[in-house]
C-alpha cells in the first residue's frame, strides 16, 4: 500500500506557491540576483572563449586543436560553476525540504546556511560518487557485451550490414534497459534528501526500505510534477521570447538572445536580456517547489517515519 496520495504529493509545490507568495517573491529575487551575477561573470571571465567556442562549433569540420584550446580557456570558468553548484543545490534542497517538513521555520523564505545544508552537500557528493561508479559499470557492460558480439558476428558472417544492425539493436535494447534501471533506482533512492534532512543523519540507502512497494505511485507523482514543471517552463519561454522580441525589435533581435554578443557586459546585458532574466527568475522560483517538494511530501506522509533514525532506516533492504 502506498500510504500517500500521489496526486497530493505531485501538487505540493503549487500549494506552497499559493499559500506563501511572499516566499516565492524572495526566491525570485535571489534567483534574479544569481542570474545577473552569473551573466556578468560569464562575460568577464569567459566571454571571448565562449564566442570562440560558438565560432569553432559552427565550422563543418572543426580543428581538434582549436576545440581543445577553447576547452582549456573555459576550464576555470566551468570549475567555478561546479563549485557554485556544490554550494547552491544543497541549500536549495534543504530549503525545499524545510518548507514541507518544518513549515513553521519560515524565517528568510526557509533559507539557512548550517548543518542541514552541509548534510545535503555530503549526500550530493555521495550520490555523485555512486553515479560515477554506475557510469563506469555501464561502460564496462557495453564493452563486454557489444565488443565480443560484434567480433563474433563479423568473423562468422559475410553480411557486415546485417551484423552491424544486430549489434546496433542489442545496443539499443541495452540502452533502454539501463534507462529503465536508472529510473527505478532513482525513484527508490529519491527519499534520501528528505530522510537526511528529517533525521539529521546522512542517509542515501535508507530510502530503499521506505520506498519498498511504492515505486509506481511515487513514479506517477514525480511524472505529474515533471510534466507540470515543464508546462511552467514552456509558458515562461513563450512569454519571455514574446517580451524579448517586442523589446529588441522582432525576430532579428530575438535571435541575438540565443547568440549574444559577449564581448562586453554592456553588449550582453541588453534590456531584453534583463527582462528575460526577471521572467526566468520567477519561473525558477515556481518550478523549484513543483519539482523538489513531492519527495518531502511523500516522506512526511509515510507511516512510521516520525522519529526514525538513519540507522533504522538503512537497516533493511529488499
Amino acid at each position: 500500500m502506498a500510504g500517500f496520495s500521489a496526486s497530493d504529493a505531485a501538487l505540493t509545490g503549487f500549494r506552497i506557491v499559493r499559500e506563501r507568495p511572499n516566499v516565492v517573491l524572495i526566491w525570485s529575487a535571489i534567483q534574479f540576483a544569481i542570474s545577473l551575477i552569473f551573466g556578468v561573470a560569464k562575460v568577464r571571465f569567459a566571454g571571448p572563449a565562449l564566442m570562440n567556442f560558438n565560432a569553432v562549433n559552427a565550422q563543418a569540420h572543426p580543428d581538434p586543436a582549436q576545440v581543445m584550446g577553447v576547452f582549456r580557456q573555459l576550464g576555470p570558468f566551468y570549475l567555478g560553476l561546479l563549485l557554485f553548484s556544490l554550494a547552491f543545490y544543497p541549500v536549495l534542497y534543504a530549503t525545499m525540504n524545510r518548507a514541507v517538513l518544518r513549515p513553521d521555520e519560515e524565517g528568510f523564505a526557509y533559507i539557512r546556511l548550517g548543518a542541514d545544508e552541509l548534510r545535503q552537500l555530503a549526500l550530493l557528493l555521495l550520490t555523485f560518487a555512486l553515479g560515477f561508479v554506475a557510469y563506469i559499470a555501464v561502460i564496462i557492460v557495453f564493452l563486454v557485451v557489444l565488443a565480443p558480439l560484434g567480433m563474433a558476428l563479423g568473423a562468422g558472417s559475410g553480411g557486415a550490414t546485417g551484423s552491424n544492425l544486430l549489434v546496433a539493436l542489442v545496443g539499443v535494447l541495452l540502452g533502454l534497459a539501463v534507462v529503465g534501471l536508472w529510473i527505478y533506482v532513482w525513484v527508490r533512492l529519491s527519499l534520501a534528501s528528505p530522510l537526511t534532512f528529517a533525521t539529521q543523519g546522512i542517509n542515501l540507502f535508507g530510502s530503499w526500505r521506505l520506498t519498498r512497494g511504492r515505486f509506481w505511485p511515487m513514479f506517477g507523482a514525480y511524472a505529474v510534477a515533471l510534466i507540470l514543471g515543464l508546462i511552467v517552463m514552456l509558458l515562461t519561454l513563450v512569454i519571455s521570447s514574446a517580451v524579448a522580441a517586442a523589446i529588441s525589435g522582432g525576430t532579428a533581435g530575438l535571435a541575438s538572445m540565443f547568440r549574444p554578443d559577449m564581448s562586453s557586459v554592456t553588449t550582453y546585458m541588453t534590456p531584453a536580456r534583463i527582462v528575460s532574466l526577471i521572467i526566468g527568475a520567477v519561473s525558477s522560483a515556481l518550478v523549484w517547489p513543483v519539482l523538489l517538494t513531492p519527495a518531502a511530501a511523500i516522506y512526511r506522509s509515510l507511516p512510521g517515519v516520525a522519529g526514525e533514525t538513519g540507522a533504522t532506516a538503512a537497516a533493511t533492504f529488499d
